[in-house]
């Protein structure tokens, strides 16, 4: 019998320890308001958090959330405010002393969260997307997110729909490695602000854009992530997409575009062109479509831009049918078919380098496009028979010192 008891006490302990380790994280579930003190850290989420519309929630710095089930969520439909520190960052994980992708499931923001009030600041999140796609979802929400640590979802590390966050200085990795992840997903009927960000280990440290439609106006700045085009997309008429000067838009395969209806502004500069290629990590040509300006595009403009490795399965990769733009001081280069082509338009081609394309480097079908100052180099790589320059003899072009 003492042996037995002897024999017991190590058992006994180990439960006890672990006892007092859960008792000593404060349990949470449902609607919650107020402050999340240190004082009580860690938090133990036992079922699903809502911050109710209208209410606040405030998290202080250095406090740790973690969650027990992969159904558990924090529901975001008011106001969120989470300012860590450098030294005191906010923790989001799971109950697991091994950390793994999909142990919790997210943190979601709802049209009703107030935006501009919402602020998360030096906050990590790890572990989740047990049953979503990403950590962080924003639906039509806009909140901001300064130096983040997003890790080791499952899939995405943060999701965009309807939604212009800003999201800066944040730290994405390891968000879906093997399943396809981006560090951001975004819908492409959202515009955040997006500044400085690093991404490292994620199936695609990019900036994925889905859906196909550009439905809104606005501006994709420059980050230090490409945005990554993943289908055949489509600017809307009335609408107007500005990049700014250094971003790069990469396609991801033969069935990814850019349909301009609206009007494109991409302006680079001398220092910081604007780059619209492969998201291949060896690139060659035919990689992706290209870009198409149609009706009822008007006014747009490409300057100091480099369009590449496109061409699958359209006619040309810079291609402008039935409507025109302003062509200044870009690279069209290595195209599997023409550089450019103008169907019945009046387009300004000047300053550019138009080189390495398969087929004629500009080709002009019943268009009076003014190409001045350009210089045309190893064009027509795969046929004798094609040109620098080929035009039909409907075409009125004026042309002048190209070389």
């Amino acid at each position: 019998m003492k042996l037995t008891l002897f024999r017991a006490i190590p058992w006994l302990c180990a439960n006890l320890l672990a006892q007092s380790v859960a008792w000593s994280a404060t349990p949470i579930s449902g609607s919650q308001t107020g402050v999340l003190q240190l004082a009580q850290s860690p938090y133990l989420v036992t079922d699903t958090v809502v911050v109710p519309g209208g209410q606040q929630l405030t998290i202080e710095a250095g406090v740790v959330i973690q969650f027990r089930d992969p159904e558990d969520s924090l529901v975001v439909d008011g106001t969120l405010v989470a300012h860590g520190t450098a030294a005191a960052p906010i923790l989001f994980t799971s109950d697991d002393t091994q950390k793994a992708p999909g142990q919790w499931n997210f943190v979601v923001f709802r049209d009703s969260t107030v935006d501009v009030d919402t602020v998360l600041e030096y906050c990590a999140f790890e572990a989740g997307a047990a049953q979503s796609e990403e950590i962080i979802r924003l639906e039509a929400a806009s909140p901001t997110l300064r130096n983040c640590a997003i890790r080791q979802s499952r899939l995405h590390g943060v999701s965009l729909y309807a939604s212009d966050p800003t999201i800066a200085d944040c730290q994405f990795a390891n968000n879906g490695p093997t399943t396809g992840g981006f560090a951001i997903w975004m819908r492409a009927d959202s515009l955040p602000r997006l500044q400085n960000n690093t991404a490292a280990g994620n199936g695609s440290d990019a900036i994925g854009v889905f859906g196909g439609v550009l439905s809104r106006g606005g501006t994709w700045f420059k980050d230090n992530l490409p945005y990554l085009i993943t289908q055949d997309t489509v600017l809307w008429g009335g609408q107007t997409l500005t990049i700014e000067h250094g971003a790069t838009v990469q396609f991801r395969d033969a069935g990814s575009s850019l349909i301009v209806e609206g009007t494109l502004l991409a302006r680079g500069t001398e220092s910081a062109p604007i780059a619209f290629t492969s998201a291949a990590a060896v690139k060659v040509a035919g990689q992706w479509r290209g870009i198409l300006i149609r009706p009822p595009s008007t006014n747009s403009v490409l300057d100091h831009c480099v369009v590449e490795y496109g061409g699958a399965t359209w006619p040309a990769m810079l291609w402008l049918n039935s409507a025109s733009a302003d062509i200044l001081n870009c690279a069209i280069e290595n195209s599997s078919t023409v550089g450019i082509q103008c169907d019945t338009s009046a387009s300004l081609i000047t300053n550019c380098t138009v080189r390495a394309n398969r087929q004629d480097g500009l080709r002009l079908h019943i268009s009076d496009s003014r190409v001045e100052h350009c210089h045309f180099e190893a064009n027509g790589v795969t046929d004798t028979n094609l040109f620098a320059i080929a035009m039909r003899a409907d075409s009125l072009p004026r042309l002048q010192n190209n070389t």
